[in-house]
């Protein structure tokens, strides 16, 4: 869905607007994940540039971060039946950078991530969509070995015993090649678009965000921590919001 030109529609317009774009979801099969910027590509945190690193991407130094990751984490946590692809999803969701992106198969909690930004709200956000099939997953086989052979892009649904990661209906894509920006699923499947895109103009962020709240969609639950709930309250006292 293209945005309209001229001046967009007010926010009550464009949230119907998205819920109508989200309906692409019902027959199942898509992906989707939330930007706060409408220019970054689909690459993982790892490979992705940033202007304020003087390095750069090492697959050396990516494999000794695990490693630390794993040595050090181990004193906080029970991880006695943990393999790589565990170790892996935790540090994602510990912000490691990793050569996994994240995705849920709820395009709201997309429109939320891509909404609630502090650091872009001057920006405009961007859902993206990906439409995918078996073929895209991962074997069970190929789950067994270490997660830096794989060597193309790859989904998997990560272990449910991380609570956000059931919370917001996480599934996560490996990327081969870290550096490589992707464009999803190829060659094209069969007929029928693949792949969509819904700006959110920064304008309608405050107003999408109390929708999601409305709809159970907020950082409280989504991370189901104590850092969730204050983040929450803090956002409703800001807001001039109702507290409960």
């Amino acid at each position: 869905m293209k945005a309209p030109r001229g001046r967009p529609p007010d926010t009550s317009v464009a949230w119907s607007r998205f819920l109508n774009w989200t309906a692409r979801a019902l027959g199942g099969g898509w992906i989707f994940r939330g930007h706060a910027n409408t220019h970054w590509g689909l690459s993982p945190s790892i490979g992705r540039p940033d202007r304020n690193s003087i390095s750069q991407y090492s697959i050396e130094r990516e494999r000794l971060a695990f490693q630390l990751f794993k040595r050090q984490a181990a004193m906080y946590i029970d991880a006695a039946n943990f393999d790589d692809w565990d170790w892996l999803a935790l540090a994602q969701h510990h912000e490691l950078p990793t050569r996994l992106l994240d995705w849920t198969s709820n395009p709201l909690v997309a429109c939320f991530f891509a909404a609630s930004d502090i650091n872009e709200s001057i920006q405009d956000s961007v859902v993206v969509g990906i439409k995918i099939d078996r073929r895209d997953w991962l074997s069970e086989e190929e789950m067994t070995k270490s997660p830096f052979s794989i060597p193309d892009v790859r989904l998997f649904q990560p272990n449910q015993r991380f609570g956000r990661v059931h919370a917001q209906h996480g599934i996560f894509s490996l990327h081969g090649d870290p550096t490589a920006p992707w464009s999803g699923p190829s060659p094209p499947r069969g007929p029928g678009a693949r792949q969509g895109r819904f700006t959110v103009k920064k304008l309608w962020k405050p107003g999408f965000l109390q929708r999601l709240s409305l709809f159970g969609i907020d950082k409280g639950r989504l991370m189901g921590d104590l850092d969730g709930v204050a983040s929450v309250l803090s956002w409703r006292l800001r807001a001039n919001l109702p507290l409960e």
